[in-house]
């Protein structure tokens, strides 16, 4: 159980001061209101079992190894709104390890799950996952003698896994009947209205898991008896069978909206590299550094998604990373009336674009400006790019560690009511000063980064576009410490084991894109937190 504890606070509106009586002017939105209360219940039951069985020699140089894992799990989600979410959530399967290696130099490894879902019919509930991998340990070798690399060790695995948790629904392969009020008819004299029974879900007997055959070619590298390590990895991973709604099903076939076949029909593949790299050592005189550096890179492309092939090459998902974000491109801001007759027709966009509005590029090229000319924009949400760097020094009593945190490739967008101004109305949300100070006016024209500010909801220019997308890159000082550790000689006099003093900080900066206006890690819309702590650490 969890009690809940809530409350709306008050919203006024400030006028400024009153020109008769001097005093402050509110216009109240919202009255302040007593703190309410309520109780959250929950209750759940899980029952797992497994059995594994393994087995592990090693004679001469020869060691073998394996292992054979069998598991069941059972759900009950006690408090479920439905009956379907009350029934039982359960999975079973076989879980497979054989390894070999010679001389600690050459290794090869087995490893294949049988598993069994729920949500498959069945005929097509269990699956089968294979994978292999080897290593070769170069530097084991008895003619590697190289003193400068102390360690090479080269590695590759290839397999397939399976995914059984999709579609957001539970036994997607049986059909769901039920009332519809928008299917309703009127019957007798009385004309007293009847809903429909309708097919909200349409089942897909076929469905099954969704799969992923995954390749990784990496290597260990360590110079100089390991002071300087690197681990790098080449992925390739090529998804297929993704559950989703069919998209081509046209709406003459009578089907409603909701109740459009699944199908095992998407297909993605995914690519990239990620590697660590590490200094560390202890010199001579004492002082101890240890520096490191992370980078993961990747990118996803979509090959099949079920669309139909659009009526411009612009408007196609394929080819394009999963989540790639579309939108009109922006070509400056219409300086007049005379500058909007002399452009492409935008008013399929929502009537007579205005003097400040955002001008667009006619991207298919058939002389009007609409819809049809979205085009990929920017990167996806997700970063490509994501990096780290930082480390430790230690000298005679005093630590500095510092990490970076950072990200590239990426966009967010500046939308929705905060961004764009006055979009609900005159007065109501708040505006982001960045927003407010590059706003169009006649006299900012020439600087302006965006449109001119209207009463009301803006067709033509609050619309996904180059205008409110930006690279959300950013380089974070996440981590800062320093710290002192008093002597042994002296802690020892009072009998105890440690002294430490430090200070550190958390988020204590970030270079960004976006001019600090949110959190381009999160999007969040409040400023991030800053923390700074003085603390002491006493061991006894």
């Amino acid at each position: 159980n969890k009690a809940l504890r809530y409350k709306n606070f008050g919203i006024k509106q400030y006028l400024g001061k009153d020109p008769v009586t001097g005093e402050d002017s509110y216009i109240t939105h919202r009255e302040d209101e007593a703190m309410g209360y309520s109780i959250q219940q929950n209750s759940n039951r899980a029952i797992y079992m497994d059995l594994s069985l393994n087995y592990q020699r090693t004679f001469g140089q020869h060691s073998v190894g394996g292992m054979v894992l069998f598991n069941r799990r059972q759900y009950d989600d006690l408090s479920a709104g439905t009956s379907i979410m009350n029934l039982p959530y359960r999975s079973q399967g076989i879980a497979m390890r054989a390894t070999y290696d010679y001389a600690q130099r050459y290794f090869i490894e087995f490893n294949a799950g049988y598993n069994g879902s729920e949500n498959f019919p069945k005929g097509k509930r269990m699956g089968f996952f294979p994978a292999v991998s080897v290593g070769w340990l170069v530097s084991g070798e008895p003619f590697w003698e190289d003193n400068f690399v102390s360690n090479l060790k080269l590695r590759f695995s290839h397999g397939e896994v399976g995914n059984d948790q999709i579609g957001g629904d539970r036994f997607l392969y049986l059909t769901k009947m039920g009332p519809n009020a928008e299917q309703r008819a009127y019957f007798g004299e009385d004309q007293i209205i009847w809903e429909g029974i309708t097919e909200s879900k349409i089942g897909y007997s076929d469905v099954t898991w969704e799969t992923a055959i995954k390749t990784n070619l990496g290597f260990d590298l360590g110079l100089w008896r390991d002071r300087i390590t690197l681990q790098a990895d080449f992925f390739y991973e090529k998804r297929k069978g993704i559950l989703m709604q069919r998209q081509s099903v046209p709406t003459s076939a009578g089907f409603l909206p909701e109740s459009v076949l699944w199908g095992n029909l998407g297909m993605a593949e995914n690519k990239g590299f990620d590697a660590l790299l590490e200094f560390k050592d202890r010199t001579a005189s004492g002082l101890f550094y240890s520096l490191r550096a992370n980078v993961t890179f990747a990118r996803s492309n979509v090959l099949e998604n079920d669309k139909p092939t659009p009526l411009y090459p612009n408007l196609s998902e394929i080819g394009h990373p999963i989540g790639q974000p579309f939108g009109l491109v922006a070509v400056g801001f219409f300086e007049s009336e005379e500058d909007i007759d002399n452009w492409y027709d935008q008013t399929l966009l929502g009537g007579r674009p205005i003097p400040g509005d955002v001008k667009y590029a006619d991207i298919n090229g058939d002389k009007i400006i609409d819809t049809n000319d979205q085009c990929a924009i920017g990167y996806t949400r997700e970063p490509e790019l994501m990096f780290g760097f930082g480390g430790t020094l230690e000298y005679k009593g005093f630590d500095l560690s510092a990490y970076f945190t950072g990200a590239a490739r990426t966009s967010t967008w500046f939308e929705d009511r905060t961004f764009w101004p006055f979009s609900s109305g005159m007065g109501f949300f708040n505006v982001f000063k960045e927003i407010y100070d590059n706003r169009w006016t006649p006299e900012t024209a020439s600087t302006a980064k965006y449109p001119v500010v209207t009463d009301g909801f803006n067709t033509q220019s609050m619309r996904r576009s180059t205008v409110w997308l930006k690279d959300a890159s950013y380089l974070r000082l996440k981590n800062l410490e320093l710290g002192y550790t008093l002597p042994k000689e002296v802690v020892s006099k009072i009998r105890i084991a440690n002294i430490r003093v430090f200070v550190n900080g958390t988020n204590l900066y970030t270079w960004d894109k976006v001019n600090h206006t949110i959190d381009p890690e999160s999007d969040n819309w409040y400023p991030i937190q800053r923390a700074v702590n003085f603390g002491l650490q006493v061991d006894f």
